[in-house]
């Protein structure tokens, strides 16, 4: 995880990806997550074995991977994201990579 800033000054907001120099600009820190190729992998199975259901897909990435309550988890869109070009590539290879890193891809793709 690593964060980000947003900075909330005068000329509206600008993402600046540092922490602002000027005090007169208030900055917001957003925690952003980069998730690796299993846990796409593991979401996206976990999508067409449970009939679709989001909450399950959450449920069972907390169990997998051992993440607490207020831990961070896919969201509904990301799910969706990964199934979607899934659905459309038949692969985890892409040239956008989907918030997907590509370590290994192929050794996933092989399983699938």
């Amino acid at each position: 995880m690593f964060f980000k800033w947003l900075v909330l000054g005068k000329g509206g907001v600008d993402d600046i990806g540092r922490e602002p120099a000027d005090s007169s600009d208030i900055a917001v820190s957003v925690a952003m997550v980069h998730w690796n190729i299993e846990h796409c992998v593991f979401a996206v199975e976990q999508f067409f074995r449970n009939s679709d259901s989001i909450v399950t897909v959450q449920r069972f990435f907390r169990r997998k991977f051992i993440v607490d309550r207020r831990g961070a988890i896919p969201d509904q869109n990301t799910i969706l994201r990964w199934v979607e070009a899934f659905r459309i590539t038949r692969s985890f290879h892409s040239s956008r990579n989907h918030g997907c890193a590509a370590k290994n891809v192929g050794a996933y793709d092989a399983g699938l």
